[in-house]
């Protein structure tokens, strides 16, 4: 290891005083006094450890700044917080960013070839062909307007199937959701047209199954009026001897012990078993009388019928496309 001589400035900074020459000594200092000699002495022992120590902070000092020099890379702005090339040296970040641009390269030219094939896709009525481009698409870029617009003219047939509603309204909010407003002012912009046209034949239907659905609905209220007409008079007809004879049997055997005899037994027997028997007739009529009344009561809800069904289906369809024409 090669010694370092400290000038100066470098001895002052470490505290330490200049090593005393005799030959810089002035004149009128002689040489021989003992403190002089003393210090000289002290000074060159310092002199010589410092000497050592410098030399070894230099040294290390060498091997840090070589190591750092390893270790700087400017990664430039889009890169300062990516942590996966803190570790990396300067020739190896410089590799791992020339890969992922390479890649994000190869991934862009494999999106907008999809998008055209998709398109070209939609031009020839394909829609199969056309969902799986843009499916395929949408794993690499979800958020771009062509690609939501073009998926949701394939998905939907440019609205012409609606038979799964649910499915659709699904897929145009995930596509609203990705491309936002721009998404739904393009829809009414290339299938406006279609969509009014498809919404205007939606309402002539709607109406006339309204009316349909209107007529039978009344006709069964009255189906189930005169139904619940007849079963409450077989109800009273029957009920009420059943409760007066119930209510006479209660009596007679509440008096039994007041009235000598065995009249009060007979009639409480009597009573009790023209009761019974009426019991059986009361609970079937009352039970059908409560059938009828929910039957009447479920025939005012829309989904009691499959006509009612398909109607409310059909003006849900409408409510969709009014909501993708605003």
């Amino acid at each position: 290891m090669e010694e370092k001589i400290l000038n100066d400035e470098e001895a002052e900074l470490f505290g330490l005083k200049r090593k005393i020459n005799p030959d810089d000594q002035p004149d009128d200092q002689p040489n021989d006094q003992p403190k002089a000699e003393e210090g000289v002495a002290d000074t060159d022992d310092e002199a010589e450890d410092v000497s050592l120590s410098a030399v070894s902070d230099g040294g290390d000092a060498e091997k840090d700044s070589e190591t750092a020099e390893e270790k700087v890379f400017d990664f430039g702005e889009a890169q300062e917080d990516d942590e996966s090339l803190v570790m990396l040296s300067a020739e190896e970040a410089q590799a791992e960013l020339r890969r992922r641009e390479e890649e994000a390269r190869k991934k862009q030219e494999r999106f907008e070839k999809l998008l055209t094939d998709g398109n070209a896709a939609l031009e020839n009525a394909d829609f199969e062909t056309a969902r799986q481009c843009f499916t395929e698409a949408n794993e690499l870029n979800s958020d771009d307007l062509e690609l939501n617009v073009g998926y949701m003219r394939a998905y939907s047939e440019d609205f012409a199937s609606m038979d799964d509603l649910e499915s659709l309204q699904e897929a145009y909010g995930q596509c609203y959701e990705s491309a936002g407003e721009a998404f739904a002012t393009r829809i009414k912009q290339e299938l406006g047209d279609k969509l009014q046209n498809h919404l205007c034949a939606l309402e002539a239907e709607e109406k006339e199954k309204t009316a349909a659905f209107a007529a039978a609905q009344a006709e069964r209220r009255q189906n189930y009026a005169a139904r619940a007409k007849k079963v409450n008079v077989w109800l009273l007809a029957v009920g009420v001897p059943w409760l007066l004879c119930a209510v006479a049997a209660a009596l007679c055997l509440y008096f039994i012990n007041a009235v000598k005899g065995s009249i009060m037994i007979i009639l409480s027997a009597v009573f009790g078993g023209v009761a019974v028997l009426l019991l059986v007739p009361t609970v079937l009529l009352a039970k059908k009388a409560m059938t009828v009344l929910h039957l009447r009561r479920e025939n005012e809800k829309i989904y009691s019928t499959a006509e009612g069904r398909d109607l409310e289906t059909l003006r849900q369809r409408i409510r969709f496309i009014e909501n993708c024409l605003q």
